[in-house]
Order: C-alpha cells, then sequence, then structure tokens
C-alpha cells in the first residue's frame, strides 16, 4: 500500500501563482502547518527525483482509482477541474503519477481516491484469488 509517490498536482496548482500562493499562506498559518509542506507536496520537489525501490523479493500491483466526474465530491470539484487540463486525476493526484513503476497497472473505473465504488468488493476478490494462484 502506498501514499503519495510523485507529489501532488493540485500542490502544484495551489502555488502556481502568487494570490493561490498567498491564499495557501495563510491557511497553513491558521491550521499551524508550515507552508514548506505546499512545496514538498509539488511534483518537482527532490523528495520525488528518484523512484521508489522495492526490495527484489516484493512485485508491484499498482491499482489506480480513476473517478469520472460525477464521483468526485462536491467539495472535491474545483480541485478536479483546476487539474483536469493535465490529465485524469482524482481532485488531488494525476492518475498518471499514481504509477509507481513496473508492473501490471488496474485502472478501477468509478473509485473515488480512497476506493469507494460499488466494485471495489469485486475487484479485491478477484485480485486475492489471483494472488492465491501465484
Amino acid at each position: 500500500m502506498s501514499g503519495l509517490a510523485n507529489g501532488c498536482a493540485i500542490s502544484d496548482y495551489n502555488i502556481g501563482s502568487w494570490w493561490r500562493a498567498f491564499k495557501y499562506r495563510v491557511i497553513c498559518r491558521l491550521f499551524g502547518v508550515s507552508f514548506e509542506l505546499m512545496h514538498e507536496l509539488t511534483t518537482r520537489h527532490p523528495y520525488w527525483a528518484e523512484p521508489p525501490q522495492l526490495p527484489a523479493h516484493m512485485r508491484l500491483f499498482t491499482f489506480l482509482a480513476i473517478p469520472l466526474p460525477c464521483h468526485i465530491q462536491r467539495a472535491l470539484m474545483g480541485r478536479y477541474l483546476a487539474i483536469s487540463p493535465l490529465g485524469p486525476n482524482d481532485g488531488m493526484v494525476l492518475c498518471r503519477d499514481a504509477i509507481l513503476g513496473a508492473g501490471p497497472v488496474f485502472p478501477v473505473w468509478g473509485c473515488d481516491h480512497f476506493f469507494r465504488g460499488p466494485q471495489v468488493v469485486t475487484v479485491l476478490y478477484k485480485l486475492f484469488g489471483y494472488l492465491r494462484r501465484l
């Protein structure tokens, strides 16, 4: 299981203009969070320069939530639309940036960032059946 692996496209957007950067400086200050966090989450930060390396004995499977616009929560719609010109996204991360590296990629259409959707149980059932046969 993984969280961010290549930064967060919405952070690029949020600090991409002086007005939005100012807005998020204020928000960070209100919540007692360092504004540096916004820079750390951008896709250009050095944290994301090197791809993650898995131990040789591990296999990588990427399950990629790809929501349709109707699956995006109303509160996230502004974020979703802001980064939509860059490609499919979940309102925070571009789908292509969620792929960690070599290994099969399983797109799960219609799920949101938290893999909420009616097909999740079926997908997991099939995954565990597949892994059992390995």
